[in-house]
């Protein structure tokens, strides 16, 4: 994906202003995608056997994701070989942040500027034992909170 390394920004049509890669099963890095500071709709990241980390280096600069229109969020699902995820260090609003069915997930840090979500579900990630690097988050919008628990 080192080809994407100059992109800065997705948006336009919120239903068309999304990341997503589903089922690509020879990719194993989001390596290129460094330089993204803003998606309008959302990420999903579904399906990606060969994806083992979300590090510090995979998105530095990413700020807002679905924040703007409140619509959208990041969306990471059914990763087998996923173990750490750590690379939203820059991540100040977003509107849903989904985590679930990665079941080599031990640990959910380096989101330390995240302040603000409409909602958060981390669930069905058994092998999980640390959520740390939230330190900023103060305000879940959402009146009916969704599960933080590391089991179904």
């Amino acid at each position: 994906m080192s080809y994407y390394s100059c992109l800065q920004s997705i948006v336009g049509d919120v239903d068309q202003s999304f990341l997503y890669l589903d089922n690509v099963t020879s990719l194993n890095s989001l390596a290129g995608l460094q330089s993204l500071t803003t998606i309008e709709g959302g990420m999903a990241l579904y399906e990606l056997p060969g994806l083992t980390t979300i590090d510090n280096s995979t998105f530095p600069a990413l700020r807002n994701v679905g924040a703007m229109l409140n619509i959208y969020g990041i969306y990471i699902y059914d990763n087998p070989a996923l173990t750490s995820i750590s690379g939203f260090q820059a991540l100040e609003n977003i509107d849903a942040l989904e985590v679930g069915e990665c079941y080599a997930l031990t640990s959910i840090s380096g989101f330390e500027a995240l302040a603000s979500a409409t909602s958060m579900t981390i669930t069905d990630n058994t092998a999980l034992t640390a959520i740390t690097g939230f330190s900023s988050l103060t305000t879940i919008r959402e009146t009916a909170p969704k599960s933080l628990a590391t089991h179904g």
